[in-house]
């Protein structure tokens, strides 16, 4: 028995396959450990998903940024991306299928003495820590209310953000301009309470969202708070 720990499939079905043959994977007697980013970028997400919800158990697969994009865009809570390669699943007759199979994919797994994540945690937060914030927000996605989770990381996260990128034009032209966010206590990561978990997560967000801003606009003498 082996167990197989890959990163950022991003649709690419093809090379998958000739990784598994390469490795002999068999569903049977391995594990494969797929760390988030299941979809996007490349042409064949939806082969992507179908292939792994075949292996049934065999795999294990965590959510990235662009699943939970998928998920967003799926129900109506996010525009697709130009540069975005999801179709293959937005049209497929088994869209439905595809959809529910991936809001239940984890956030964290600990196993074999390893924690994966898809990107990285604070290195405050100790493993039981990690494990029971993950498990929140995956209650959360799973959960019968999970779009009202992605609308309200939409207007909390996202419409911030797409406020600022609108209004460029007129800061640039502005002298000393600035951008005020509205974030609350809720947000912050050393606040580790357990209650109204989309809009602590949402919060959190904008917090990084401000934090990217400010690094991006500094040079332009945009002040970002």
């Amino acid at each position: 028995m082996a167990h197989y720990l890959i990163g950022d499939l991003q649709g690419c079905d093809a090379p998958l396959a000739r990784l598994l043959a390469r490795i002999g994977f068999s569903p049977s007697r391995d594990t494969l450990y797929v760390l988030g980013d299941l979809v996007n970028r490349g042409p064949a997400s939806a082969a992507v998903l179908r292939r792994l919800m075949g292996y049934g158990d065999a795999a294990r697969c965590l959510l990235g940024n662009h699943d939970l994009s998928l998920l967003a865009v799926a129900h109506g809570h996010r525009a697709p991306h130009r540069n975005d390669t999801m179709d293959d699943i937005l049209a497929a007759p088994d869209r439905d299928a595809m959809l529910e199979w991936l809001r239940h994919r984890a956030l964290a797994l600990h196993a074999h003495g390893i924690l994966m994540v898809h990107g990285g945690v604070l290195p405050q937060w100790d493993l039981a820590q990690v494990l029971a914030l993950a498990k929140e927000v995956e209650s959360a996605l799973r959960g019968p209310d999970f779009t009202g989770f992605l609308e309200t990381l939409n207007v909390n996260t996202v419409g911030p953000l797409r406020m600022t990128q609108a209004l460029l034009p007129n800061l640039r032209q502005a002298t000393g301009a600035k951008v005020a966010f509205v974030s609350s206590r809720m947000g912050s990561l050393s606040y580790a309470k357990s209650d109204r978990v989309a809009y602590r997560a949402s919060k959190a967000a904008v917090n990084k969202v401000v934090q990217c801003l400010a690094t991006d606009l500094a040079a332009e003498g945009i002040s970002v708070a």
